[in-house]
């Protein structure tokens, strides 16, 4: 490998992946001296401070908009509107988010989306489909 693309490797490592100078000195093979060079040159603590701070603030738009959209879902179903691909939708965006239904403000979600597809006459065992294969909870 090129000296640029290891400096772009270890680099990348260290920002975005949190990995010690060790950890990168074993995983692709470069001295200690070099990545401390590296990372004082290149200003890495810089760089991770500032990706630390990026990758918060897309986290709390990302809440938002899942949040938006679970309030959007709860007010159809309570509309007796069911649309399964929505409800997926927003499991998918809490699991990307790495909140599965289980964790932080997801519960209530949850609950709220079966009372709601209670209440518009579906069965206990369309809601217990629903439960387990689109938000993913046992």
């Amino acid at each position: 490998m090129k000296k640029a693309a290891l400096y772009e490797s270890a680099r990348g490592l260290y920002v975005e992946q949190g990995l010690t100078l060790a950890g990168i000195g074993k995983s692709l093979s470069v001295s200690p001296t070099t990545l401390v060079a590296w990372k004082k040159d290149g200003d890495w603590e810089a760089d991770r401070r500032a990706y630390l701070i990026e990758r918060g603030c897309l986290r709390d738009v990302l809440r938002k908009i899942v949040r938006k959209m679970a309030e959007q879902i709860l007010g159809e179903l309570e509309g007796g509107q069911f649309d399964p691909q929505r409800i997926h939708a927003l499991r998918s965006a809490l699991t990307g988010l790495a909140l599965e239904p289980s964790r932080i403000e997801a519960p209530e979600i949850v609950g709220e989306v079966e009372k709601a597809a209670k209440a518009t006459g579906l069965s206990d065992e369309v809601v217990s489909a629903i439960r387990q294969q689109i938000l993913g909870v046992a």
